[in-house]
């Protein structure tokens, strides 16, 4: 790292060396595949966790969460890190993603890594409401969405949820596409390069 004259990240909790040498990216969210349901998803309000369900993951806390708000949770994902009654399903190819995250109401992640979880970004783009239990995604989005997304712990991720699932569609809709909005302006995989380029020309 030493010999380094360029760091290049995808947001600030995702590499914690570099220094000066430090460019955040931002993600490469393919935002024409990743994009939002046409109508609302039919059946009971569903929370999707997706991913690897391992320790750091925290899908047991989501699962709390979810059962005290009152709300269905679907654990889409490889690992055995699983919370006691539940069952994962198989994970599915990323090329399925998108219509996975199209069949429910809203994503929550417990994820303790420090780094944006990609999946959350994924739902983002689908117009999908996030609730985060961490901070990965505080540099990855406008401090103002991240505030509205990122909650201190598993009461305030159920109080979220439960407000989610009882708010109107329309609201919860436009609240899901501003997340998009964000995620198109700051992740897309279509700029990517161009970021890239323009992070070499400030060395």
């Amino acid at each position: 790292m030493r010999y380094a004259d360029l760091v290049l990240t995808s947001a600030p909790g995702a590499c914690r060396v570099g220094g000066r040498r430090l460019r955040v990216i931002g993600q490469g969210i393919d935002t024409a595949r990743f994009v939002p349901a046409p109508n609302d998803p039919a059946g009971p309000f569903t929370v999707l966790n997706a991913g690897r369900m391992a320790p750091v993951k925290r899908p047991n806390l989501v699962s709390v969460a979810c059962r005290r708000a009152g709300v269905a949770l679907r654990l889409v994902g490889p690992g055995t890190d699983l919370p006691a009654g539940h069952v994962a399903e198989p994970p599915v190819p990323h090329t399925a993603m998108p219509a996975l995250l199209q069949s429910v109401h809203a994503f929550a992640t417990a994820s303790a890594t420090g780094s944006p979880d990609k999946a959350a970004l994924e739902a983002m783009a689908c117009g999908l409401p996030v609730v985060a239990l961490g901070e990965g995604l505080r540099g990855a989005l406008p401090a103002d969405l991240a505030e509205q997304v990122i909650v201190p712990d598993i009461d305030a991720m159920a109080a979220r949820l439960r407000a989610l699932a009882t708010m109107p569609p329309a609201s919860r809709r436009a609240f899901g596409l501003s997340l998009r909005e964000a995620v198109v302006a700051r992740h897309a995989l279509a700029d990517l390069a161009g970021r890239i380029v323009a992070a070499f020309d400030t060395c």
